[in-house]
C-alpha cells in the first residue's frame, strides 16, 4: 500500500544521505503519486459507463464534490502532525523535533478516544431527517466533552510519574512542558470532534473544509512566529491555534441542528 511505498522511499531516500529534505520530497512524491493513480484507476472504471445514464452522472458529480472538500479537510489537518513537525525540526533541529514527535505522540493518543466514541455519529446523523437533532446532537457532545475531560485530566496528573518511567527522568524532564502544551492544544480539538461527525453526516464537508484550512494557516503562521523566539514552548502555544481556529465547526453545527440558525438553544441544553 501506499505506507509500504512511503516507508521505503523515505528509507532510501535517508540511507543515500539526501536527509530530512530528501524524506519530505519522498513523502510528498509517494502521496501525489498515489493520489494520481487512485484518479486514473476510477477514471478509466468510469469511462465505460454512458455518460447518458444522468443518476450514474449526477452520483459522481455529488462524490467528486464530497471528495474535493475531503481532500480540502486532510490538508487542513496536515498542520497538526505532519507540518508542524517540519517547521519545529528545521527552526530547532532533530533532537528538538524528536522531543516534540514524542509528546505529540502521546497526546494524540488520548485525542484518539474521543475520535473513536464518536465515529459512530456520522452514519446516524447522515440516516437522519434532521427533526430532532438539537436534543441528540447536544447529549453527543456533552458525553463526548465529559469524556475526554476525564481522560486528558487524569493524564495531566499523572504526566509527572508515567514519563520519567517512559522516557527516563531527563528526557521526561525536556518533553513534559511541550506535552502539556499539546495535551492542552488536543483537550480543546475535542470540542471539535461532535460537530465535525455531525457535519459531515448532515453533508456539508464545505464547513469542514473551511474551518479545517483555517485553523491549520492559523497554527502554521503562529509556528513560524513562535517558535524561533520561544523554541518548544512556542511550538506548544502555536498548537493551540489549530483548535481555536476550527471552533467554526461547533458553531455552525450548532446552528445548523438547531434548525433556525441560532445555536442558543443546543448551547443552553449542553448544561
Amino acid at each position: 500500500g501506499r505506507a509500504t511505498l512511503g516507508f521505503l522511499a523515505g528509507w532510501a531516500a535517508l540511507w543515500s544521505g539526501h536527509g530530512l529534505h530528501g524524506l519530505v520530497v519522498t513523502t510528498v512524491s509517494v502521496t501525489w503519486l498515489t493520489a494520481l493513480g487512485s484518479i486514473a484507476f476510477v477514471a478509466r472504471g468510469l469511462a465505460r459507463v454512458p455518460l447518458s445514464e444522468l443518476a450514474v452522472v449526477a452520483t459522481c458529480r455529488r462524490l467528486l464534490g464530497f471528495g474535493m472538500f475531503s481532500a480540502l479537510t486532510s490538508i487542513g489537518t496536515l498542520a497538526i502532525g505532519q507540518v508542524d513537525k517540519l517547521v519545529v525540526g528545521s527552526v530547532l533541529g532533530l533532537e528538538a523535533v524528536a522531543l516534540y514527535a514524542l509528546a505529540q505522540g502521546l497526546a494524540s493518543k488520548i485525542h484518539q478516544i474521543a475520535i473513536a466514541a464518536g465515529r459512530v455519529l456520522m452514519p446516524y446523523f447522515a440516516a437522519r431527517t434532521g427533526s430532532g437533532d438539537a436534543v441528540v446532537f447536544a447529549s453527543a457532545w456533552r458525553a463526548s466533552l465529559l469524556l475526554s475531560a476525564g481522560v486528558v485530566a487524569a493524564t495531566a496528573a499523572l504526566a509527572g510519574r508515567f514519563l520519567p518511567a517512559w522516557l527516563g527522568a531527563e528526557r521526561a524532564a525536556q518533553t513534559i512542558g511541550i506535552f502539556h502544551w499539546l495535551l492542552a492544544a488536543y483537550a480543546l480539538h475535542a470540542l471539535n470532534v461532535v460537530p465535525y461527525y455531525y457535519l459531515t453526516g448532515r453533508r456539508r464537508p464545505d464547513i469542514v473544509a473551511l474551518a479545517t484550512l483555517f485553523g491549520g494557516g492559523l497554527m502554521l503562521a503562529g509556528l513560524v512566529v513562535l517558535t524561533p523566539p520561544l523554541g518548544l514552548t512556542g511550538a506548544g502555544l502555536a498548537s493551540l491555534l489549530y483548535p481555536l481556529g476550527c471552533l467554526v465547526l461547533a458553531w455552525r453545527a450548532a446552528r445548523l441542528a438547531n434548525g433556525d440558525g441560532s445555536p442558543g438553544p443546543v448551547l443552553r441544553s449542553m448544561v
